[in-house]
């Protein structure tokens, strides 16, 4: 039995109260504007949304094509995550130099963050594509899928892959824009590329008129060729938003942009722990699905929804980390250290609102959002209310998580953040899920009390190492 429910029109009363309560807080906080910080965050929010809907549609393309094609595509879309969390660290590379040159008004060095990503494309990306494309198989075999599944995954998985360059490149770009307090261009960029991308694959996928019809590969096609088409546009925008603002967008050719350069390796080092922060989240992830399908398949449905629920409404948490970023390290770029320090704390309290504000439908009345999820399944709606309230806990109390996390990447701490992750993920959430459903048979309620825990910790110990201000030692 969840927490007393309350009406959905009680609800609605408390949600527009905090609303309300939001909206009554003081303009600037910790020295830093809510405008600045709102003015970010809600388009980096929007483009992952964006992101989360062009998914949605390319699943229902596919998905017309057939239960096997919708299979091989969801293999080899699942690889295709873990490969590219290699390369995320990118745009936490890129954004956090770029701020830091903004906040120092160094305009004649703000594009070098950016020729170290087009040139890890190609130092990275390259050969990484060509590894990946070479060990299909493998990769896809990993996945234990039925013959038919395994060969439409391969030939979906190879031919996206080749568009991994392209993701360092588009990476790069965003890691500028968001650094440069302009993620609404790069916004208006992405919208006109998932909407290139949805034109693209749907011709390609079931073609029209003279063109045929490639199935599945035709939605990896359209995919790779809307990536290459954002870099081209991106690229183009760069140089008239340079000639505009009179930046130099000659780069420098000297050791400061080569990769054995101590700037090169400095870029790398802000680089590979979001790299790898991302690719064992995704590994974590997929060990928690297989821990939560031995409990049953309908703890597994039931866990199908509520992560993709909660992953949606992560969304504003992550953008609000993404602009903290952006404004902590102008700040740290403008030697205002106290600036940064009091910006990153506030921007926390100010995330626990809204993600409080997000979160109370699931805490108020959890039946009537699993209901459109599982229309006709009474029995599996009353199991999952509770855990879906669960869920909306743990993501309040992750705000702090979500926000430093974002901040302190692109610092000093960069190893200390990874150590986190990975302590609080594989040393003690997993291995503790893992004992307590194969020892004492933990039901679907008790693996997200575990979640909570470790939400709880990774917050809190983001918290101290904030607050310890030895970040601040590298500036």
């Amino acid at each position: 039995m969840g927490w007393p429910l309350l009406t959905p029109k009680q609800g609605v009363s408390i949600t527009i109260a905090l609303l309300s309560l939001a909206a009554r807080t003081p303009m600037q906080i910790g020295g830093i504007r809510i405008r600045s910080i709102l003015s970010l965050a809600i388009p980096m929010t929007a483009g992952m949304l964006s992101q989360s809907v062009v998914n949605l549609v390319d699943t229902a393309m596919v998905g017309h094509l057939g239960d096997q094609a919708l299979a091989a595509v969801a293999t080899a879309n699942y690889a295709l995550f873990v490969c590219f969390a290699l390369i995320s660290g990118i745009s936490v590379a890129v954004q956090s130099s770029v701020a830091q040159h903004y906040g120092a008004q160094q305009w004649h060095t703000v594009l070098v963050p950016v020729a170290k990503g087009v040139q890890a494309a190609f130092v990275v990306g390259v050969p990484l594509t060509l590894l990946l494309a070479l060990a299909t198989p493998l990769v896809i075999a990993l996945f234990r899928t039925t013959p038919e599944i395994a060969s439409v995954a391969e030939s979906y998985f190879r031919l996206r892959i080749l568009s991994l360059p392209a993701g360092i490149l588009l990476l790069s770009y965003r890691g500028f824009w968001n650094g440069y307090h302009s993620p609404l261009i790069y916004l208006k960029i992405l919208v006109a590329v998932h909407f290139l991308n949805a034109v693209a694959s749907y011709l390609l996928i079931f073609g029209v008129g003279s063109l045929p019809a490639f199935g599945v590969d035709g939605a990896a096609i359209g995919t790779v060729f809307a990536m290459y088409s954002g870099v081209l546009i991106n690229t183009a925008r760069l140089r008239l938003f340079a000639k505009r603002h009179k930046i130099p967008m000659h780069w420098p050719q000297d050791s400061s942009v080569t990769t054995i350069s101590p700037v090169g390796i400095h870029f790398y080092h802000k680089a590979w722990p979001d790299s790898l922060q991302q690719t064992l989240f995704a590994l974590g992830t997929a060990v928690l699905f297989w821990l939560i399908a031995q409990v049953g398949t309908e703890a597994m449905a039931i866990s199908h929804v509520l992560i993709n629920i909660t992953m949606l409404l992560i969304l504003p948490g992550i953008g609000l980390g993404m602009a903290a970023t952006t404004l902590i390290h102008q700040a740290i770029g403008a030697h205002q250290l106290e600036l940064a320090y009091r910006g990153g704390l506030q921007v926390v309290g100010f995330a626990v609102l809204i993600l409080t504000v997000f979160s109370l439908p699931l805490l108020l009345f959890p039946a009537h959002i699993l209901k459109p999820f599982l229309p006709d399944s009474p029995a599996l709606v009353a199991l999952g209310s509770l855990p879906l309230q669960l869920a909306g806990l743990a993501i309040i109390v992750e705000s702090a998580a979500l926000v430093l996390n974002q901040a302190l990447l692109g610092t000093g701490c960069n190893r200390t953040v990874l150590r986190i992750r990975i302590t609080t993920l594989w040393l003690l959430c997993l291995p503790i899920t893992a004992l307590g459903v194969f020892a004492f048979g933990l039901t679907l309620t008790g693996i997200w009390v575990i979640q909570i825990v470790q939400r709880v910790s990774t917050s809190l110990l983001f918290l101290k190492v904030w607050q310890k201000r030895g970040w601040q030692n590298e500036y």
